[in-house]
């Protein structure tokens, strides 16, 4: 998602002007808008996409009909597509979880209630925000509880980073859907066994996410630790020599990684992996570090290596293959890619106060927003 939308038309109207033959436009195409400007404007005779269609496979329906707000916009994360593809593995989509599994996931099979049901479901992170699409569009009663002032859980914090906007439109497509679709939300409220009880639903669904945990190493100092979530609300150091331990599931460490070092630090990114980066797709990998090589100072990446110990200014860092152990000072902070723990207390509380409770995401175990996606639109079903 670093690259423009429609970073390749320059070289497509190149070809178009060269050959007698018709040229099919390509690369980071995805609204209607932008398809009908390239055919008015003669760079190309067809538009190809190809990440799009893949996200939302009736695309072409819903432009036909008129329900472009409908679209499912791809945002050009590359994790279920071409990560998965490198890995030759079945490509998928982060924000469409029919992809690969129409079958049963399709829009298609989708069947309404046989009992409509009062669900609620607590928090609107893209778990809480699919299930409650899904209970809604099969007609159940939905109610969304989110103790913060507005919707999106922790995504809408990864939008910040540099380059990462485009993730902010999965949560922003699914809020307007839910709108849609006549859901009750609730902001500002933080969710109870009491407050749910007295509510008596007939189902909840627990999206309650996850949040730091415990640190991974023993802090012996008084050197500033900070977690992912602190830097991309825009706090954490700046101007400052920084070590990046990259713990995370996949994608955080890149995420935080350019925030870091657009503030003015200094940054060594480690990681325990064979390379930092190891669960990124190549080719944003190959890009991503190209930039931090360009940066002024370059971040200093060191893969096999984590830590084992802060002191005041100094980190320990071993080498999780030699086990040899080196100091790096001197260091101003250090910052944490992951390490997360479930919030699962309200989900056990439940359990004895409504009949029937769901829990996905996070709140299960600390994944990603592709896994909390599809938990979110298999529990809808369920429900």
């Amino acid at each position: 998602m670093t690259f423009a939308e429609g970073f390749a038309l320059e070289s497509v109207a190149a070809v178009k002007q060269a050959v007698d033959l018709p040229v099919i436009a390509f690369g980071r195409i995805k609204s209607p808008d932008q398809a009908e400007a390239i055919l008015a404007t003669g760079q190309a005779d067809l538009v190809g996409m190809a990440r799009q269609l893949i996200t939302d496979p009736h695309w072409v329906n819903k432009v036909a009909e008129g329900r472009t707000a409908e679209i499912r916009p791809c945002v050009a994360c590359n994790q279920e597509c071409v990560g998965r593809l490198a890995q030759n593995l079945p490509i998928g989509c982060v924000h469409n979880p029919a992809a690969g599994f129409e079958e049963t996931l399709g829009v298609e099979t989708l069947t309404p209630a046989q009992t409509p049901k009062r669900v609620i479901v607590i928090g609107g992170g893209p778990l809480g925000l699919k299930a409650a699409e899904v209970a809604a569009m099969r007609g159940h009663t939905v109610t969304l509880i989110e103790k913060a002032d507005e919707l999106g859980g922790q995504v809408r914090f990864a939008a910040r980073a540099p380059g990462h906007a485009e993730w902010g439109q999965i949560v922003a497509h699914l809020i307007d859907r839910v709108q849609q679709l006549g859901v009750t939300v609730r902001l500002n409220t933080e969710a109870t066994a009491a407050l749910i009880g007295a509510d008596n639903p007939d189902a909840v669904v627990v999206a309650t996410g996850s949040g730091p945990g415990p640190l991974p190493f023993a802090a012996k100092g008084s050197l500033p630790v900070f977690d992912e979530w602190q830097v991309l609300q825009d706090g954490g150091p700046r101007d400052q020599r920084v070590v990046l331990l990259d713990i995370g599931v996949r994608y955080e460490g890149a995420a935080l990684v350019e925030t870091l070092a657009e503030r003015g630090n200094t940054v060594y990114w480690l990681a325990p992996t064979p390379t930092v980066g190891f669960h990124i797709d190549p080719p944003s990998l190959v890009s991503l570090r190209a930039r931090l090589g360009a940066m002024d100072p370059p971040v200093e990446c060191v893969a096999e290596t984590t830590v084992i110990e802060s002191g005041d200014d100094m980190v320990l860092t071993l080498n999780v293959f030699s086990q040899q152990v080196r100091p790096l000072a001197p260091v101003d902070a250090l910052v944490i890619a992951g390490g997360k723990m479930s919030h699962s207390a309200l989900a056990e509380q439940l359990e004895s106060v409504v009949p029937e409770v769901y829990t996905g995401g996070d709140a299960v175990a600390p994944r990603n927003v592709s896994i909390a996606i599809r938990e979110g639109e298999r529990i809808g079903r369920a429900l």
